[in-house]
């Protein structure tokens, strides 16, 4: 529950071990303590840089659900429907696919 200390630790990580095997995870951990926090804006540029300098890693397919749900907490409903659609189709059949479907019917609901 102490997310901005968190984000400033995983910021500090990030800056003082470039080379670490964990710097995907902190990254990953870093956008989700931005999330948490409400700071929608930054938590998806966070999500973003996972797409974008980690191509390779487990947390790839939740970074793309997560900026699914961050537009969606945005209230910007074309680009979460889009990228959530996205999830659904690059990820059949998994977890991230099932959520990103669960959003989309929570949206059809709620009439976005």
């Amino acid at each position: 529950g102490r997310y901005a200390p968190s984000i400033t630790e995983f910021r500090s990580f990030l800056q003082r071990y470039p080379q670490s095997k964990f710097l995907d995870n902190a990254q990953y951990w870093l956008a989700e303590a931005c999330y948490v926090s409400r700071d929608y804006p930054t938590a998806l540029k966070e999500f973003q840089k996972i797409l974008t300098h980690y191509k390779d890693s487990g947390k790839l397919q939740g970074s793309e659900l997560k900026i699914g749900y961050t537009y969606y907490e945005m209230q910007d409903w074309a680009n979460a429907r889009t990228t959530l659609e996205s999830v659904k189709s690059r990820y059949p059949n998994t977890t991230v696919a099932a959520k990103a479907d669960e959003r989309l019917q929570r949206m059809k609901r709620e009439g976005h």
